[in-house]
């Protein structure tokens, strides 16, 4: 057999191959750079290559990712107009305003899920509910109203929710030593970003509060990839349906345009740095 042929019948590396690839690149070159600095530190071991992949998300990225909350729930909010309201700037939005207050919340709710992700620690039902508190702590009609009373107020057609007397065991189960409600065999067999993936799902099935809860389901996913050492998945414009889509259909075993969506997170962070 030639070359040529070898080169045609090998395997192409799936999406998720491609993503370990490209971060534990990234991750090296930090950690080569890190031991060339000259200033007696010590040397990253092999073991640190986890705990290295959990670096803070950029400015824009936050920015961006507040922006895509919002977005979820059908909040028009820019990424410019996120920055102006964190940096106390003039803009369309002011304090008094619903938008301006949920930028602030998830300002604080990503800098926490920041935080956590850095000790590698899992999100889990009752700190996913403390930071929907946090987060909406301002506007008024959440107030006293954390779990939910009836149906959630941002109901998916077409998907039977738990009703409201079943929501505090289901918070309370939702952690990673139960897989968040998963069967065991089917959440260990698979890839953490999978993994994440029906953590989102079960989160948004689940739907334990009054509103947000799309939202606090990507939550839910980005603090299962953070603590993993994977970017943040920012939603986009489009989002909405996509997830709603996702919701609404069975549990997920893969979700490629997300899987897409992080890869290219990781290898433009990649050329960036490289520039």
């Amino acid at each position: 057999m030639s070359v040529a042929e070898e080169n045609t019948d090998a395997r192409q590396p799936t999406v998720l191959e491609r993503l370990d690839l490209a971060l534990a690149g990234q991750v090296v070159e930090r950690m080569a750079n890190e031991d060339t600095r000259g200033d007696g530190a010590t040397p990253n071991r092999p073991e640190s290559l986890a705990s290295s992949a959990r670096t803070g998300s950029s400015t824009i990225e936050r920015y961006g990712w507040i922006a895509g909350m919002l977005g979820l729930r059908g909040l028009r909010v820019t990424r410019d107009e996120v920055a102006a309201i964190l940096r106390d700037e003039p803009g369309r939005f002011r304090p008094e305003h619903q938008e301006h207050k949920l930028v602030v919340g998830f300002g604080r709710t990503l800098s926490e899920l920041e935080t956590r992700s850095t000790r590698g620690a899992a999100p889990d039902g009752w700190w996913l509910v403390e930071q929907f508190r946090r987060t909406t702590e301002a506007v008024g009609r959440f107030r006293n109203n954390v779990l939910r009373r009836d149906e959630p107020w941002d109901a998916i057609p077409g998907v039977r929710y738990p009703g409201p007397d079943e929501l505090s065991s289901l918070v309370d189960s939702f952690h990673h030593g139960q897989q968040f409600g998963d069967r065991q065999d089917v959440f260990e067999s698979l890839h953490p970003v999978r993994q994440g993936i029906r953590v989102m799902w079960r989160f948004a099935r689940m739907a334990p509060f009054p509103d947000l809860n799309l939202a606090f389901a990507v939550v839910a996913f980005g603090a299962w990839l953070r603590g993993h050492g994977y970017p943040l998945y920012v939603a986009q414009h489009d989002d909405r349906t996509r997830i709603e889509r996702l919701v609404r259909g069975n549990a997920p075993m893969r979700a490629v345009p997300i899987e897409v969506r992080l890869l290219d997170a990781v290898t433009l962070a990649r050329s960036a740095t490289q520039r």
